[in-house]
């Protein structure tokens, strides 16, 4: 008999992983092969004592975040959907920094909540979304290497890609579930637990598997846009194969 489903683990924390590298080569194939039978793997990452402290500030300031009135937190608006304030139910409520790579968008965000700004939040935020972000560029040059894409192609996708930076609060309540059944829209998400359970994914064959948090693992998941994305690059590359031979 098999043992018991587990989302895949792939190590992001080795400071030889390179492209080239044989560590490289060996997490490229981990997530590939995830991405295709999970559509998600978890990612853990480099956790030194400046990593948790850092993560351990902006956990910190996103309570705060969420301890202001409602009339503040929904000045956090943005033309795009899905980016700003929203709280859909009364268990769940979400911000939004859109940008959140650019200092200037994050101070923006914090000016909301702080009359002057706040250089310990922005700074902070601004380190953490870089960070992500970083793991974002790598798997996906690790997901074109893989099928054969051509560099200058991934690197064109890289810089087209916007980034939204979600700051979730859940309660705790046995009669309301916080969030739905559902799959993202977009190419990509990737989530960062404050080592709370709760988060599960639903196999292909329809099993639900838990994520166990820690503060060095983040969990990577495909979206719809991703998963049609895949299917189109595969076919073009499969027409451009068979044509070699023509």
């Amino acid at each position: 008999m098999g043992g018991e489903k587990k989302i895949p683990v792939v190590d992001f924390s080795k400071e030889e992983l390179k492209p080239g590298t044989a560590s490289w080569v060996s997490a490229r194939e981990a997530v590939c092969h995830a991405l295709e039978d999970y559509g998600c793997f978890v990612a853990t990452l480099v956790s030194d004592q400046a990593y948790l402290e850092l993560r351990s500030s902006l956990f910190e300031a996103l309570n705060k975040l969420f301890d202001f009135p409602k009339e503040i937190k929904a000045q956090n608006t943005y033309d795009k959907p899905f980016r700003g304030y929203h709280s859909p139910n009364p268990v769940h409520e979400g911000l939004g920094i859109d940008n959140p790579t650019n200092p200037e968008q994050t101070q923006n965000f914090a000016k909301l909540f702080w009359p002057n700004g706040s250089n310990d939040f922005s700074e902070t935020a601004c380190w953490y979304a870089k960070m992500v972000v970083g793991l974002d560029q790598m798997v996906t040059r690790m997901i074109f290497e893989h099928y054969g894409v051509d560099i200058k192609d991934c690197e064109s996708h890289i810089g087209s890609t916007d980034y939204v930076m979600r700051l979730h609060k859940y309660e705790e309540n046995s009669h309301i579930m916080a969030l739905p059944e559902h799959a993202d829209m977009n190419l990509t998400t990737i989530i960062h637990q404050n080592q709370v359970k709760g988060l599960e994914v639903k196999t292909q064959d329809g099993q639900w598997l838990a994520f166990d948090a820690s503060p060095s693992s983040f969990i990577f998941m495909t979206g719809d846009a991703f998963q049609v994305g895949i299917i189109h690059l595969c076919f073009l590359i499969k027409i451009s194969r068979s044509s070699t031979f023509n």
